[in-house]
């Protein structure tokens, strides 16, 4: 609804919000769990709850850096603009 009314901060607020509550249960994180430090646990190569054990090490690794990379991004441009 806030993309359909022009609202992009909204938008993209709910969007990570949306990721960070799907990680947060498919990887049976807690309540208090937020984040880009739990998007790194659960994507983390080898041991992760949704990393991919059958993908090389390398190809587990991007989902962490997009995921936490766009979270602290998106976390700083927030800060700076209040």
């Amino acid at each position: 609804m806030a993309l359909a009314s022009g609202d992009l901060s909204d938008s993209v607020f709910l969007a990570f919000r949306t990721v960070d509550e799907r990680v947060r249960e498919a990887g049976n994180f807690k309540l208090e769990d937020i984040g880009a430090d739990h998007i790194r646990q659960a994507s983390k190569p080898q041991s992760g709850s949704l990393a991919k054990a059958m993908d090389q090490v390398s190809e587990q690794e991007w989902p962490i850096y997009l995921a936490a990379g766009a979270f602290m991004s998106y976390k700083n441009i927030i800060y700076i603009a209040q």
